[in-house]
């Protein structure tokens, strides 16, 4: 007799007469667990075995000798186990030993219309990580657990009794370690598991059992301790770090499949940090507690970005998942880097809500404070080879949140780096998802100065709306003005990055070659006549040379404390030679005095130095010491025509 399914088989000699008399003996019994058509939870394993028998079908005779190797669950190794079975007229008896042998086992089964079995197993001091692999679906990395202990059963067709007892269990996971401060306890009588004495601790965290449960049918457990939170951190999705301590007591009752939980758990200096949010929410503090199977947070309170968070809220639990929650936020005085170079402090009134797998942030953010202060390295930018997006992982739910925040700042918003310096006036709503965050609504300013080059335009008015659904994308539109060498001079700018229309008029007239003649090298193109390759060349190279500029004007801005550093080309006055030039300028006097010094290199060409004095927004004060050494001065009025 031969019978085969993969690398499985089963061979032998099968002898039996008319009167049910038999004698058997096999060959080979090779069996591949992962071949069999069952779901044992076992990715892998092998079963060697020998059978032989003599009897008949009313006094039957049967041995096995099993061996077990190479089994796995979870990726964890189970061992090597050892086991002689035999069937004598209507009893079976099971001995030998599990687990590299580690445990001891006896088994007896009484065939009948009872089946009244029993069993007895010594766990013998050793490692048994594979009955906790076995239990759970997501094991964590640091996963050991030790026992020793004796586990003793009997029942029948309809119950089973047993009591179990364990002088040592330690199980390590999620960063924690629990030992048994006393013997674990557990008696089970017709079919229901009592916790008579379940008492673990970790370091000062301790975790207690008390109760009944009937597996598949119902619950009777109350469960208390005090322990850190770092056992959430693989539990919670969403969530990648999480610190403190919590003194809990929970009641689980009811059906095995929906069961009442009612309780609470006190949190004191908690650390929370959520995928997709840069910073952390520490300092937690709450009691929450749970009342026929809803959440409840009275005041929950901590910081947030150096300011401070207050919320509250609840949630519902269906079936011992979270089916619905609602989270009321209120921030004072948080301050976040957005990015590089921006930095905003804000107040802010949020609420977090979710049903069915879904989940939203609506609300209201108030800029206090906001810098941006990145460099703007144009230079670099238009030479710079198109980045390439790299594909993002799987996203958790909170990063798939959707948003829908009103966002409004009217004072101290300011944009201060090498382009410009002026305090905007924000009205945003962000939208999308906390990944893939989308900008609605305006940025603008009708103050402040933008920098060309060596030249300073007043800004008339200057915008950015956001109307892009796809992504963030402004649509600018700027207006400003600047006198150069007795050139009043217009700049308007409207458009999306990277493709902007810019128009240039000047007063006297003036074509727009001859306009940006003066704003780079600073001499109209009927002057430039003979000098094009030399410009050419200076301009070719300063945009080649656009990175190492850039970070040379970052590093000295850093480094001396100005406010605008660059290195531009430049053509000399008297003599049309072309060269570099260096404009340095600061602010003073909390900003109302501002100093510009330039100075050219490599030729004998004057400095220029240029004082401007705000006395309000409205009127300013102007001195200049131009290249030729001449002196003059300005007083400026400004008004704006609506």
């Amino acid at each position: 007799l031969i019978i085969s399914r993969g690398d499985s088989i089963v061979s032998g000699e099968l002898s039996i007469d008319l009167e049910g008399n038999y004698t058997f003996k096999t060959d080979s019994v090779l069996i591949h667990l992962g071949q069999v058509p069952i779901d044992l939870n076992l990715e892998k394993g092998v079963v060697d075995m020998e059978l032989s028998g003599k009897g008949s079908i009313k006094h039957p005779f049967i041995i096995s000798k099993l061996k077990l190797s190479d089994v796995t669950t979870e990726g964890v190794p189970v061992g090597y186990s050892e086991l002689e079975i035999v069937l004598k007229d209507d009893e079976i008896t099971v001995a030998g030993t599990l687990f590299d042998g580690k445990t001891d086992v006896k088994a007896g089964l009484k065939l009948g219309a009872d089946l009244r079995w029993e069993l007895e197993a010594q766990f013998n001091r050793g490692v048994y990580d594979f009955i906790a692999a076995y239990l759970i679906k997501d094991i964590p990395e640091d996963l050991i657990l030790s026992l020793e202990g004796r586990l003793k059963m009997f029942g029948n067709r309809h119950n089973y009794n047993g009591h179990m007892n364990m002088s040592s269990f330690n199980l390590s996971m999620y960063g924690l370690n629990f030992k048994n401060s006393s013997d674990i306890r557990i008696g089970i009588f017709r079919n229901k598991i009592s916790f008579e004495e379940v008492n673990l601790r970790s370091g000062t965290a301790s975790f207690s059992v008390e109760g009944s449960l009937i597996p598949f049918e119902t619950y009777d457990l109350t469960i208390y301790g005090d322990s850190s939170l770092t056992v959430l951190k693989n539990m919670l999705e969403s969530v990648n770090d999480v610190k403190g301590y919590g003194s809990f007591v929970f009641s689980v009752q009811g059906t095995w499949k929906d069961p009442v939980i009612n309780g609470g758990i006190d949190l004191r200096n908690a650390l929370v940090g959520i995928k997709g949010l840069t910073y952390k929410i520490i300092d937690i503090n709450s009691y929450i507690y749970v009342d026929n199977n809803r959440i409840v947070a009275d005041s929950l309170t901590g910081n947030f970005g150096g300011g401070k968070i207050a919320a509250r809220g609840f949630g519902q639990m269906d079936e011992l998942k979270l089916e619905e929650f609602h989270l009321d936020a209120k921030l004072e005085d948080a301050t976040i880097r957005v990015s590089r170079g921006i930095v905003v402090n804000f107040d802010g009134e949020l609420t977090l809500k979710g049903q069915h797998g879904r989940s939203n942030i609506i609300g209201q953010v108030t800029m206090k404070r906001a810098r941006y202060t990145q460099r703007v390295d144009w230079k670099s930018q238009l030479v710079k080879a198109k980045r390439i997006e790299k594909p993002r992982g799987s996203l958790s739910r909170f990063e798939k949140t959707g948003l829908n925040v009103k966002i409004t700042g009217s004072k101290d918003i300011v944009v201060n780096n090498n382009i410009a310096k002026a305090t905007l006036k924000v009205e945003l709503l962000l939208r999308g998802t906390v990944a893939d965050p989308i900008l609605f609504g305006r940025v603008e300013t009708n103050e402040g100065t933008v920098y060309f080059r060596n030249n300073e335009f007043e800004i008339i008015n200057a915008s950015a709306d956001f109307i892009d659904s796809d992504k963030i994308n402004p649509y600018f539109d700027i207006t400003a003005e600047t006198s150069v060498k007795g050139y009043d001079i217009r700049i308007v700018i409207e458009g999306k990055m990277p493709e902007l229309d810019l128009l240039l008029t000047s007063d006297p007239p003036l074509d727009e070659n001859d306009i940006l003649g003066l704003l780079t090298v600073g001499e109209i193109g009927s002057n430039l006549v003979g000098m094009e390759e030399g410009i050419g060349t200076a301009e070719a190279t300063s945009f080649l040379t656009g990175k190492y500029q850039d970070v040379l004007e970052e590093r000295m801005t850093l480094l001396t404390g100005l406010d605008r550093f660059q290195v531009e080309p430049y053509v000399a006055e008297k003599t049309g030679q072309i060269g570099p030039r260096v404009t340095a300028s600061k602010r003073l006097i909390e900003d109302k005095l501002f100093v510009t010094y330039s100075s050219s290199v490599g030729y004998s060409e004057g400095d220029v130095v240029k004082l401007e004095y705000r006395l309000n927004k409205r009127i300013s004060l102007i001195g200049v010491q131009d290249e030729l050494g001449s002196l003059g001065g300005d007083i400026i009025f400004r008004f704006d025509f609506k």
